[in-house]
């Protein structure tokens, strides 16, 4: 299963996704110091940042991660990080 491979599709989504998650997280930190930091439409953003690759992300491990897809390959050669 390349995808899941150190250098494959699913790891780089996941770099971009987390890019955006650690965005999100400093945001909601700093609002919780400071509640008037609160912005809607900052925190929207910052969720719209990372919409688009989520979703393609997930779209990716269900097909991936199916049954039939699953049964190809022998879990000795799938990587578990």
């Amino acid at each position: 299963m390349p995808q899941f491979a150190k250098d494959g599709e699913h790891l780089k989504e996941h770099e971009e996704i987390h890019k955006g998650l650690d965005e999100f997280i400093a945001y909601i930190r700093k609002c919780r110091k400071d509640p008037k930091e609160w912005d809607g439409d900052k925190m929207r953003k910052i969720l719209d940042s990372f919409r688009g690759i989520l979703f393609k992300h997930l779209d990716h491990e269900v097909e991936n991660l199916r049954g039939e897809e699953m049964k190809k390959v022998p879990f000795s050669n799938v990587p578990l990080y």
